[in-house]
């Protein structure tokens, strides 16, 4: 991921790469959308959550639809919901990726999540950030 932003990094004493939410975007491969969304978002949720974690439960939504300034996107989220986490942790996360084309090129926005902890980022204001996308002119 590059162009990333973090909220709250380093709140975990001891480890320097932690954060309990980020953004950026990324390079997609392929031309399908949906299955790049998917994939994505899959990949972020196991990465982010489920490392060390035992029995996690992974749920991947269904792909939707959206308009990027005027332009074709798919949006998947995914869900994880962790029965014991372990220090700085979170019971939860969520990702969400959202595929779309434009400038030329193909790429993914990407949000994670930590919820279930004090000071959470508000599941209203992940949709305000995936509302408020825009891609670049071609």
């Amino acid at each position: 991921m590059s162009a990333a932003a973090e909220y709250k990094a380093g709140y975990c004493p001891g480890h320097s790469g932690s954060s309990r939410a980020g953004s950026g975007v990324a390079a997609m491969r392929g031309t399908d959308l949906g299955e790049a969304a998917h994939t994505t978002a899959r990949a972020w949720a196991r990465a982010a959550y489920e490392q060390g974690v035992q029995h996690p439960k992974l749920t991947i939504g269904k792909p939707r639809a959206l308009t990027v300034s005027g332009a074709h996107a798919v949006q998947v989220t995914a869900t994880v919901t962790i029965p014991k986490p372990g220090h700085c942790g979170s019971p939860e996360g969520v990702v969400e990726a959202v595929a779309m084309s434009g400038g030329g090129a193909n790429g993914i926005f990407i949000i994670y999540a930590d919820e279930g902890v004090s000071g959470a980022v508000p599941s209203k204001v992940l949709g305000q950030m995936v509302g408020s996308l825009r891609r670049f002119p071609t």
